[in-house]
């Protein structure tokens, strides 16, 4: 039963999560709108495939639940980037890092592929000379 209850819950913390992505636009314009809209979809589908999954016990829904969490997922990095790069939004970047220092933190697998391509982005932007949070823009 906990089990259950579990499933339940954890799905619908991703759909609250997608909806308050969602929402997110209202705060900025732009591409905040484009990735938050991305963000919410994949959260959204991730929220409803695990309640499919494993509530209902439709297997071959697993396959859109990886799928929609790492879409959701990654596109929660670029959002609070793009926040973070507005000094009148700056401090809300920090619920969409946070987000997924969370997901990842909970996560079996994806969290590694997660943390390693961000590092690989990051250490890329560096070595070019863009990076996204920094007030000296060459």
């Amino acid at each position: 039963m906990l089990d259950y209850a579990a499933v339940a819950s954890y799905s619908a913390a991703l759909i609250a999560l997608a909806a308050g992505v969602w929402l997110s636009p209202g705060i900025a314009a732009g591409w905040v709108s484009v990735v938050s809209a991305v963000a919410a979809a994949g959260l959204l589908g991730a929220g409803i495939a695990n309640m499919a999954e494993d509530w209902f016990g439709i297997r071959v829904v697993g396959v859109v639940y990886v799928a929609a969490i790492l879409v959701g997922t990654f596109a929660l990095l670029p959002l609070g980037v793009l926040l973070g790069r507005d000094a009148r939004t700056r401090w809300i970047a920090l619920l969409p890092l946070l987000t997924v220092a969370g997901l990842v933190s909970i996560s079996q697998w994806y969290g590694a592929a997660i943390l390693a391509v961000t590092w690989v982005v990051a250490g890329a932007l560096h070595t070019v000379g863009r990076l996204p949070l920094s007030s000296d823009r060459r």
